[in-house]
């Protein structure tokens, strides 16, 4: 079986995962998303995302607000109702772990049910 995806989000690995499934004859339960919120965050809480954190693997996070909405790189990072964000990109669930200043230390970035944590890191120059 091959598997060719040209779009940048989580969708193609998740039909990925899904189709040997399917191809067996098992039913695949449908992606499940989180509640998107469509009011935009407010901007006290986007600044306290501000900045670089670093995933295990060594991949960068440098966290921006563009235009009112909050960037992961040059991901879209959409809040969610319950004060999360989601990336379309990987469809993960991003949540802001505060420090006791309120500022965002660390991020719990979640995939397929695995959380991969990234701490803030100082800012390349």
């Amino acid at each position: 079986m091959i598997f060719v995806g040209n779009v940048v989000t989580g969708a193609p690995e998740l039909l990925r995962a899904a189709l040997p499934k399917l191809v067996a004859g098992e039913s695949v339960p449908a992606a499940e998303l989180p509640a998107l919120d469509p009011i935009a965050a407010a901007p006290d809480l986007l600044r306290r995302y501000v900045g670089s954190f670093k995933l295990e693997n060594g991949v960068r996070l440098e966290l921006r607000v563009r235009d009112g909405v909050l960037w992961a790189n040059e991901w879209l990072l959409a809040p969610t109702r319950d004060g999360g964000f989601f990336s379309p990109r990987d469809y993960g669930i991003i949540r802001g772990i505060a420090g006791a200043d309120g500022q965002i230390e660390r991020l719990d970035w979640t995939q397929n049910g695995q959380v991969y944590p990234a701490p803030r890191v100082p800012a390349t120059p």
